[in-house]
């Protein structure tokens, strides 16, 4: 059996045991109040979850619950479940993948910013040893210290951002970690280029998972939007973040289409758009197929928008593009909260 060789546990030793048998300790008690919330109230729940086999050992899970009623009327709960421990190690492969490639392209924006604020520092430490007035000297040194510290937090995104993905999920803030891709990002695109952010969700939007790989879906996002406005003379790229207790009318169609998990009406929609020429009709379908690029030879390996869909995926979410010809493109990404972590804004 399928259920004896994952978790390690014969028929004999699991029949008729509680599922508790498996927990890993890795989810909340808020993690499975939500999780039979959702069964209660829809009839079922899909998502992923860590559990432990008998040995002692943590794996991942993909796991679909649906409750049935009997002809007898009894009410009955059926879970199919697979092992997605490979299926993350492929993918950790293909986020690390791509975060080489848009190391390259923020190396080039730091040490170009760099060495702008190098200058910087250069002249108001010149013009501070030459004024002999203590108000002026110390306007002049402050300025030397908020240079200064621009550029060691630039090296310290670049530093950070260039370590191989950790897999350990924890509980994080969105919009604070949306704001800190935000700023790193804003580092690497041209000053052509109007961006703007609008991050409604100003109050703590609570979720499980890796903060790093939320920084970098933000991160390969806009540098997709870069490139797609490259050339444009009124280039412009905005990020949005808003979250709701109520579910919009685009999110509910959208996520009924593409059978999403989301089985909750707490969640955030993470918005990035831009004005560049759109994605032609006959190619939208294949934008989260791994290797697929429209970008020229040498330009893009294809896997930004492959590895943003693995981690919404794993983090329970959804991902989708509007997008028409010579009217811009917009990614947007619906993400479940934890339970009463949603505010009114």
């Amino acid at each position: 059996m399928s259920f004896e060789s994952i978790t390690g546990y014969a028929s004999e030793e699991s029949i008729g045991q509680n599922m508790s048998l498996l927990k890993s300790g890795r989810q909340s008690k808020e993690f499975y109040m939500d999780l039979w919330k959702a069964i209660q109230e829809s009839g079922q729940w899909k998502g992923t979850l860590w559990n432990k086999r008998k040995n002692g050992e943590l794996y991942h899970e993909s796991l679909h619950i649906r409750r049935f009623a009997t002809p007898l009327g009894m009410t009955c709960y059926v879970g199919v479940f697979s092992d997605i421990s490979e299926q993350d190690k492929l993918q950790r492969a293909l986020i690390d993948a791509q975060k080489r490639e848009l190391m390259t392209v923020m190396a080039a924006g730091i040490a170009h910013n760099f060495n702008n604020y190098m200058q910087a520092i250069m002249g108001y430490a010149e013009l501070g040893r030459g004024q002999p007035t203590t108000e002026k000297m110390a306007y002049f040194f402050s300025g030397i210290i908020s240079v200064a510290e621009r550029s060691a937090r630039l090296v310290k995104e670049m530093l950070k951002f260039s370590h191989p993905g950790e897999t350990d999920d924890g509980m994080f803030d969105l919009s604070t970690v949306v704001q800190q891709a935000i700023d790193t990002a804003a580092s690497m695109l041209p000053k052509n280029i109007e961006f703007v952010a609008n991050l409604s969700a100003n109050k703590p939007c609570l979720i499980n998972g890796n903060n790093s790989d939320i920084e970098q879906t933000v991160l390969n996002l806009v540098a997709n939007a870069r490139d797609a406005v490259d050339g444009r003379q009124d280039a412009k790229i905005s990020v949005e973040l808003e979250a709701s207790d109520k579910i919009p009318h685009k999110c509910r169609s959208i996520c009924a289409q593409m059978h999403c998990p989301i089985n909750t009406s707490r969640h955030a929609i993470l918005k990035v758009k831009d004005n560049g020429p759109g994605i032609p009709e006959e190619i939208k379908n294949k934008v989260f197929d791994p290797f697929f690029t429209t970008k020229e030879p040498g330009k893009g390996t294809g896997l930004g928008l492959a590895s943003a869909k693995q981690i919404i995926t794993r983090l329970g979410g959804a991902i989708w593009l509007d997008s028409y010809e010579l009217a811009g493109s917009s990614i947007s990404i619906c993400l479940p909260l934890l339970s009463g972590m949603i505010y009114e804004i």
